[in-house]
């Protein structure tokens, strides 16, 4: 009994010296970059990801192989949603990963599907 005893006056001591401060003002967050050739596509899954993600969360949009890997280093996370005009997604995606394993990479282009 006397060691429960103990450990709880030690938990108390721990908690009274436990003290919150607000968080710090942080900066300007890294964009989510949302990379296709076609601007519908881009603008539904854009859609999707500002009622998915939290407030204050931006955007960057890219068209083209260069504009991704231009913006990725500085991007928090790359969404490829289709091919680019000049390039796969796929293609993207490996160059990508080479170039900036740091960088998440989520693509959401559907593999062709054999036989349909």
């Amino acid at each position: 009994m006397a060691t429960v005893a103990c450990e709880q006056t030690q938990q108390q001591e721990y908690a009274a010296t436990l003290r919150l401060r607000p968080l710090a003002q942080r900066g300007p967050t890294q964009p989510v970059l949302l990379a296709g050739a076609d601007s519908a596509q881009r603008a539904a899954v854009l859609h999707d990801l500002t009622h998915t993600l939290p407030d204050g969360t931006s955007f960057e949009e890219a068209a083209t192989f260069w504009e991704v890997l231009a913006r990725a280093p500085e991007s928090r996370i790359v969404v490829l949603a289709g091919d680019l005009e000049d390039g796969s997604a796929r293609a993207l995606k490996h160059t990508l990963s080479d170039r900036y394993p740091y960088v998440p990479v989520i693509s959401l282009s559907a593999p062709a599907l054999a036989g349909v």
